[in-house]
């Protein structure tokens, strides 16, 4: 599980089966993941509060401007300044998940966000992360269950903060998964 960076980072291993191997752990060892208001894709157009725009013509330009202005400089420690590609697209499991075998990804993923004070990307970021897995699922005997839970009171912050109340949405989320396993 993980918030915000955190969230990317386990998102960054736990879908990605073969970085797991390579790091000589079994991706059968990740049985959930819980990705808690961070993002899953560094893309420019991972960025673009609609995938429609990014393919309208005048969306592209524009996502490409707001990406380099807004979101690239806060990556730089990631991708590189300007952003390398090859880096972009290693650290956005988004991208990459259609390389992925379902049946090796962990059999719940999770995906917890803040309402409308959040980060803008966070929730289209959730549900492209949900149509993704359960298209891979259409497609395969095994894939994860997905699970997508906006909090609609919390901001950025206000998710990390619910995930110590023993009442809220998410522990009630985490408990169920922790009981199945």
């Amino acid at each position: 599980t993980g918030h915000s960076a955190g969230a990317h980072l386990a998102a960054c291993l736990g879908l990605d089966p073969p970085l797991l191997r390579s790091a000589g752990v079994a991706p059968s060892a990740i049985k959930a993941l819980f990705l808690v208001s961070g993002p899953v894709g560094l893309r420019a157009q991972d960025f673009a509060p609609a995938h429609w725009l990014w393919r309208f013509w005048v969306g592209r330009p524009l996502i490409w401007w707001l990406y380099r202005k807004g979101v690239s400089p806060n990556l730089r420690a990631v991708v590189g300044a300007p952003p390398d590609p090859t880096a972009v697209l290693a650290a956005s499991p988004l991208a990459r998940l259609a390389e992925q075998d379902p049946a090796e990804l962990p059999g719940l993923v999770h995906v917890t966000y803040g309402g409308k004070r959040d980060f803008p990307f966070c929730k289209p970021q959730a549900k492209r992360l949900r149509a993704e897995l359960e298209r891979l699922g259409r497609s395969a005997t095994s894939a994860p269950r997905v699970e997508v839970l906006e909090m609609s009171e919390c901001d950025h912050f206000g998710t990390h903060w619910a995930l110590a109340e023993p009442g809220s949405e998410w522990i009630a989320a985490l408990q169920a998964a922790l009981k199945e396993s």
